[in-house]
């Protein structure tokens, strides 16, 4: 199940989580098996939506929220922004998991200059990250890449739709 999936279920009023709560009581009394006796299986994709909405809470927020206030910048724009600094060095691996983006390869030669892009190292993932401020996450660093991968999607960047970037 992926988050487009999980907020068809739930189907919740706004992108916050008293609002994804109660969408998860609307569907609990509607779908428990105490109440609906053929609800079971319902009921754990319910459960399974609200616990991918919960852990993903920033990333679906911040495309619910899409509207900005003059001289805010957009994810997109900070994000190109981060991969116009770093896009050009040689040997990294770019990727886009929800709203996170991931730099693999070779990355010891260039972990000054990643970190003075604002990017942070995870050491059990072996991979550096950047993400914006409003996307936390509450697995705190037990899930590996692959889960991440599952959860949020994956998109690769190839270094050839850096070069427009470095111009």
């Amino acid at each position: 199940m992926n988050t487009q999936e999980a907020l068809q279920v739930l189907k919740p009023e706004e992108a916050t989580l008293e609002a994804l709560k109660q969408a998860y009581r609307a569907a609990a009394r509607k779908y428990h098996p105490d109440i609906n006796p053929y609800g079971e299986e319902l009921m754990k994709l319910v459960n399974a939506a609200y616990d991918l909405l919960v852990s993903s809470l920033g990333e679906w927020a911040i495309h619910e929220n899409a509207a900005e206030g003059p001289g805010e910048m957009s994810l997109d724009e900070e994000m190109s922004g981060i991969l116009s600094k770093i896009g050009h060095l040689p040997g990294l691996l770019f990727e886009i998991c929800g709203t996170w983006l991931w730099v693999t390869g070779n990355t010891y030669l260039h972990r000054q200059a990643l970190k003075d892009a604002g990017l942070f190292f995870a050491p059990k993932k072996k991979a550096w990250f950047w993400r914006p401020p409003e996307s936390k996450t509450s697995s705190r660093g037990q899930w590996d890449l692959d889960k991440i991968r599952t959860v949020h999607g994956s998109r690769t960047i190839k270094t050839q739709s850096l070069q427009g970037l470095n111009a």
